[in-house]
């Protein structure tokens, strides 16, 4: 609820949970916002039937999805890509792979929301890094620590690289 409490409703926002894992944030915020509508991305199938299953007992199952795949694969697909108002994560991954799969999936004017294990490290987001995506970053935050990053440009074409190759040479 804290992090709903941070990123503010979005009102008739698309959202996407990058890695939704067990359910959170995003199932949360789906059901305090009951205007927006929802995608819960994770390539893990137990990770798609916990997901599925809390989507049917909240009842969201009208504004609410699973996709299950590799998160910078699904970031190009045409039915996703460049599609999202809000994306949120928690615990995805460093942070420069979360900024490269998130690119993908927002929105010019859309913002991504990363749950922190710290609140104030500014070196976790470096500004130069951050441009060739198309990010900024917009706000910081603490309890639950976060980082607001907003897409501010369109990312170069090249991004979102393919897993393996932002995992063998991130961008910092």
């Amino acid at each position: 609820m804290g992090m709903a409490r941070q990123v503010g409703d979005p009102g008739e926002a698309r959202c996407l949970d990058l890695g939704i894992g067990g359910g959170l944030p995003g199932l949360v915020m789906a059901t305090c916002w009951p205007e927006t509508r929802w995608v819960f991305v994770d390539r893990r199938a137990r990770s798609e039937a916990l997901v599925s299953w809390g989507i049917g007992l909240l009842g969201i199952g009208a504004r609410a999805a699973f996709r299950r795949g590799d998160a910078a694969e699904l970031g190009r697909d045409p039915d996703l890509a460049g599609s999202f108002d809000l994306v949120v994560a928690r615990s995805f991954g460093p942070p420069a792979l979360t900024a490269e799969c998130a690119t993908g999936f927002l929105t010019l004017g859309g913002r991504l929301f990363v749950s922190e294990p710290e609140a104030g490290n500014s070196a976790r987001w470096p500004a130069g890094a951050l441009a060739g995506l198309g990010l900024s970053v917009r706000s910081t935050g603490a309890a639950p620590s976060y980082t607001e990053l907003l897409k501010s440009a369109p990312h170069e074409p090249r991004f979102p690289r393919r897993t393996a190759a932002m995992q063998r040479e991130p961008l910092y």
